[in-house]
């Protein structure tokens, strides 16, 4: 085999390197492009915190109220299992039945790709059940619980300021005062009032049952007498004479709420009640127990003016919705309660049976159609639909034998209410003014971002829509973000550039000591950013989105290659 020389292999040999040299703007122009390429996968490229992982269970939860197991497994749970073993796409379907409840969870099989049009064909069959037994339902139908909220806001009510505590106090003073100047004590016994406050727009007789109740068992239990209601504007309480400490009082309080008061009866919207033996010291002893000032029902309307607000965020460019969905957490439902006594019904001649079919036959809440005039076509509105608990009030019942109608407000009393029990209670716990702890109602919205869309972006669209909602809410209610993620990925991003950095600045030290040779110090500090750029073309190229395990890949690479 015949020997080469050096200059047979200068001559001959071809590659990257020698052709990079004999045309340096070639490379130049590659190189450039190169970078350009990466600067632009990574401007372009989806940002998130967590990658997309497709869930591939859903949930089904049917409420059947009050009936037992057996029946709730045979007459609800078996024939949604048989409905949803239609689609051939599923792996698994287990439920559990318990009393008044069926829940359903469904996995699709490993090799199902397109997870959402299988999900949507298990809606419709569902949607096609029609032979449910009577008071079962609705199918609520859960997919996307694994999805994970990119902003997370909680909405909190403050604590009365100091201005309506002392108006408050002033009211309470008053009537303490009153109260007390007909009142009867004993030589050895004190007079104390227990105060219950709430929001100005709860009405006293909702609470009153309970602290009627709370009277009459004191009274009974010896420890009080003389016992004598109050109420305003925001509070009731009850004033009586006794011999007993205020810690003997509240732990009978305690007492009283546990064993004799169901939970329905309970107001989630009152205050701490707080015990008064001095009237002077009304507005020293309110600052001490400080209520919230809103109640939740004005947090709902809050939290609903938030979400409405969310869902409008576009992306400036093309105005495409950044937004795709906003869930509240802690809303209490709003109901029309109707408390009647079967003895005053019957007087009347009414049956409780048949309220249901009277409010159903004054409350129309279907569509009038369209009537044609001169060539234009009019739309029809029924005016029968409730739009408020006094319109309930006026519905007319019955007639009497001399023809005096009869209305509901005559039988009954109804109001304004929340769902009883309440499902859910939410609450935020923060440090108050005078450095203690202290908790307060709240609401939790959580925002969703719209698939493909760059973390940053989201965060400072839906800052700008908050920034414009402060203008329009209360001043003092408390808005927190107790999950940030474009603040977590700025951080990863952040952590990642400083690795960068470092690692361009080992490279440069690392060779200028071994090689004291600037040039070669240079080359390979610039072969790093040169290697990100390719990478970050090719992750756009491949559809691989910025985030938490992509950005750990990247810093582990990137030590690598230093």
């Amino acid at each position: 085999m015949e020997h080469k020389t050096d200059d047979d292999y200068i001559q001959k040999t071809h590659n990257t390197e020698r052709f990079s040299v004999e045309h340096p703007h070639i490379t130049w122009v590659l190189l450039i492009a190169t970078l350009l390429w990466g600067v632009y996968g990574y401007t372009s490229m989806p940002q998130r915190k967590d990658p997309d992982i497709p869930v591939r269970e859903a949930q089904i939860i049917i409420p059947w109220p009050g009936m037992v197991t057996e029946k709730v497994e045979q007459l609800v749970t078996r024939p949604i299992e048989l409905k949803v073993a239609e689609n051939v796409h599923i792996k698994k379907i287990e439920s559990t039945s318990r009393v008044g409840l069926s829940v359903i969870t469904v996995e699709l099989d490993d090799k199902v790709t397109d997870t959402d049009k299988q999900f949507d064909d298990i809606k419709y069959r569902l949607d096609s059940i029609h032979d449910l037994p009577e008071g079962a339902g609705p199918i609520q139908f859960f997919k996307d619980y694994g999805n994970t909220a990119a902003l997370m806001l909680t909405v909190a009510s403050p604590k009365v300021s100091g201005v309506e505590i002392a108006l408050r106090a002033r009211d309470i003073e008053k009537a303490i005062r009153q109260v007390r100047q007909q009142a009867l004590t004993g030589p050895e016994e004190r007079r104390v009032t227990l105060v219950v406050g709430f929001p100005i727009s709860i009405i006293p007789r909702i609470v009153h049952p309970s602290i009627d109740r709370f009277a009459a068992y004191i009274q009974k239990a010896g420890l009080t007498r003389d016992v004598r209601l109050i109420e305003g504007p925001g509070f009731v309480g009850i004033d009586g004479a006794t011999t007993a400490s205020d810690a003997q009082i509240m732990d009978f309080l305690d007492r009283f709420i546990r064993e004799r008061l169901r939970a329905s009866e309970l107001h989630p919207d009152v205050w701490e009640p707080v015990l008064i033996r001095d009237p002077a010291e009304t507005a020293a002893v309110l600052a001490q127990h400080p209520g919230d000032k809103y109640s939740y029902r004005e947090m709902d309307d809050f939290t609903k003016l938030i979400e409405r607000t969310l869902l409008g965020v576009t992306v400036a460019l093309d105005k495409t919705p950044i937004v795709t969905k906003v869930s509240r957490s802690g809303v209490l439902d709003e109901v029309v309660w109707m408390e009647y006594s079967q003895e005053r019904l019957a007087s009347y001649g009414g049956n409780v049976t048949k309220l249901p079919d009277i409010l159903k036959a004054r409350n129309i809440a279907v569509p009038g159609g369209v009537l044609e005039v001169e060539g234009k076509e009019v739309t029809v509105q029924p005016s029968g639909e409730f739009k408020s608990a006094k319109e309930i009030d006026n519905v007319m019942m019955a007639v009497t034998a001399n023809g005096v109608p009869v209305y509901l407000r005559d039988v009954a009393e109804i109001y304004r209410g929340y769902e009883s029990p309440p499902r859910f209670l939410n609450f935020f716990t923060s440090r108050g003014a005078q450095d203690q702890w202290q908790r307060s109602r709240a609401i939790t919205v959580a925002v969703q971002m719209r698939a493909g869309e760059k973390i940053g972006v989201f965060g400072k669209a839906v800052d700008s829509a908050l920034a414009d909602l402060k203008k329009i809410l209360p001043e003092d209610l408390i808005m927190v973000r107790t999950s940030d993620q474009p603040l977590q990925v700025k951080e990863n991003i952040d952590l990642f550039m400083n690795s960068l950095y470092e690692a361009i600045a080992l490279v440069v030290l690392v060779s200028w000591l071994g090689f004291w040779s600037w040039r070669l110090a240079l080359m390979m500090s610039i072969s790093i950013p040169l290697t990100l750029g390719m990478t970050f073309g090719m992750m756009y190229l491949l559809g691989i989105d910025l985030q938490q395990v992509s950005i750990a890949s990247l810093i582990i690479a990137l030590g690598l290659l230093v």
